[in-house]
């Protein structure tokens, strides 16, 4: 059985690389380090509520799983 808590630190860590990388984005085509800087925890927030939602419901179903037969 997975933990809910495995999913939500999954989801952590995997957002703070992802957001670094949307700052450093933001940064780049605005050249304004407020835009960036602006952006990033938005896009923490919202993507890992949705992430840790969307593994939730993966784990509801056993699609693409084989059973040992």
């Amino acid at each position: 059985m997975v933990l809910k808590r495995r999913h939500l630190v999954k989801s952590i860590t995997w957002r703070v690389c992802s957001t670094a990388v949307t700052v450093l984005i933001a940064i780049a085509v605005t050249r304004d380090v407020n835009v960036g800087l602006i952006i990033g925890p938005i896009d923490l927030v919202v993507k890992v509520v949705l992430y840790y939602w969307h593994e939730k419901q993966w784990s509801k179903t056993t699609w693409g799983i084989k059973n040992g037969n």
